[in-house]
């Protein structure tokens, strides 16, 4: 059994991917080696190849998936979008109403969740997405065509769709929290003031003064994260094809557990000696207590295929 095939059912065992899941994962990868093994042969007879660890699997998520064929490349991208789920859905569509702005803005009341989504059509150029915390209770929107554009809400949520095109979105201070969902775009958000649940499909991820909880997670593309100077809570960061790079500020205190298969795990040297193991070939795992005292905040940090920096940033003087 190579490493790879072990590496599916361990995060069988651990409830991470289903048991259909899994069996695809190994009915994937099982095709892929024999498909190398046949190529292989024609080339140079006598030579099988496999994946000589579970580090080269996922070493590179878009050159695995170009290589093993169509088929395979459905269902191993069908799998990891399952391993991002998706719990975005928890608003009642039927009580939805369409909603038009006032002098180009949108009024928000205290506590609302916004949730924001993209609907790409063929045809329509995809594009990124920037948002801004704001001070307020003013929602503001840019966008090339606003035909693009849907804004719905109900009692709760504020809901914004667009099927195209760059966007930029200025979220208020009342907003409670926010979700996005993105594919085939970069997701860059700054100054937000709630917590936040950011995915995307092919893009990278660029937050900055994360100020309370942070969920992100991104297919294929990086993630950079820079914590506010008053930052405490949870937050978890997962990428397969990417890297991720965490910058922590010297007054912050937080633990922070990382891990990678296929990569390598650096921490910058003024966080001292962390806590570090490979679990099996191709996986490294690095703990770290950061700050001068014992801190119920935490970070997780998942890599497949990419590497993981942890930096120290100082305060401008």
């Amino acid at each position: 059994m190579s490493d790879a095939q072990k590496e599916i059912l361990r995060m069988l065992s651990d409830h991470i991917i289903t048991v259909d899941q899994a069996e695809r994962l190994l009915k994937a990868l099982n095709e892929a080696e024999t498909r190398k093994e046949e190529s292989k042969s024609r080339e140079r007879p006598g030579h099988g190849i496999g994946f000589p660890d579970i580090g080269a699997m996922f070493e590179s998520i878009g050159e695995t998936l170009s290589e093993i064929g169509p088929m395979v490349k459905n269902t191993m991208e069908d799998v990891l979008t399952g391993l991002l789920g998706d719990d975005l859905v928890e608003f009642d569509e039927e009580e939805l109403t369409d909603v038009e702005p006032v002098s180009g803005q949108y009024t928000l009341a205290a506590g609302t969740q916004m949730i924001i989504m993209n609907t790409w059509k063929t045809g329509h150029a995809k594009g990124d997405l920037v948002i801004q915390g704001v001070p307020g209770d003013s929602c503001r929107i840019d966008c090339d065509n606003a035909k693009q554009i849907r804004v719905r809400q109900d009692a709760v949520h504020f809901v914004i769709q667009w099927a195209g095109g760059p966007l930029k979105i200025e979220v208020p201070a009342v907003v409670s929290s926010l979700k996005v969902r993105s594919t085939g775009g970069n997701i860059q958000l700054k100054q937000p003031a709630c917590p936040l649940n950011v995915k995307t499909l092919g893009g990278d991820l660029e937050l900055f003064d994360v100020p309370k909880d942070f969920k992100a997670k991104t297919m294929g593309g990086n993630i950079a994260l820079h914590l506010s100077q008053t930052w405490r809570g949870t937050g978890r960061a997962n990428t397969a094809g990417g890297n991720i790079f965490l910058a922590i500020p010297e007054k912050v205190s937080v633990t922070v557990n990382s891990s990678t298969i296929g990569g390598a795990i650096q921490v910058d040297e003024q966080f001292g000696r962390p806590e570090s193991k490979q679990t099996f070939p191709g996986k490294s795992t690095v703990n770290v207590q950061i700050g001068e005292h014992a801190s119920e905040s935490v970070v997780a940090l998942k890599a497949m295929g990419g590497n993981i920096e942890l930096k120290k940033i100082y305060a401008e003087k």
